[in-house]
């Protein structure tokens, strides 16, 4: 089997969760920031949208007893970019595209353990591949208003752009540089 990626996911072996996580899988799941987990049994993944937030995210695992990297690179944690893959070393994972549901034009990123097993994707509850991030992301190297998008207002840290092509609002932490992720 095989996890979703998507954004920044934080993938996490299960294995660590169970042997090192304080209070293990059940704190583990209560201390997910967000609804986006998945797990297949051999790993899960949580999705972020800004590389802050994944800090402080495997702050907290690290703070808890996992072990992101050592020695020898990635532990009990990688943190994987969907469009780029491993953002660190990772010799005990595989990263890779694959089609959802069969279907050649819809291809997701995807984490697995073991990529010579047929890959079902686990996903997170409620996903739908026409309203994913994977369907909709947009990715903006620069100035967002130079990518055709209006600034519109801010939310405590995080700037609100308006596509005026299509209406969407597009999201990035303010004093974030190149290659800040702005995503729907």
């Amino acid at each position: 089997m095989a996890v979703l990626i998507e954004g920044i996911s934080v993938v996490v072996r299960c294995n660590a969760i169970v042997a090192a996580y304080k209070g293990g899988p059940e704190q583990f799941t209560a201390e997910v920031p967000n609804g986006s987990l998945r797990a297949d049994g051999q790993i899960a993944a949580v999705t972020f949208m800004h590389p802050t937030d994944v800090e402080q995210y495997v702050r907290l695992l690290e703070a808890r007893g996992l072990v992101f990297q050592d020695a020898e690179g990635t532990h009990d944690i990688v943190v994987v970019d969907q469009r780029t893959g491993f953002c660190n070393p990772c010799t005990w994972a595989d990263f890779g595209t694959t089609p959802w549901n069969g279907d050649q034009s819809r291809l997701v990123a995807v984490c697995a353990l073991d990529a010579g097993q047929p890959q079902k994707v686990v996903v997170p509850e409620g996903w739908a591949y026409e309203t994913s991030l994977t369907a909709r992301h947009r990715f903006v190297e620069n100035d967002p208003v130079s990518e055709g998008l209006r600034f519109v207002r801010r939310d405590g840290d995080v700037n609100v752009y308006l596509d005026e092509k299509t209406g969407k609002e597009f999201y990035s932490v303010q004093g974030v540089g190149v290659g800040s992720p702005v995503t729907h």
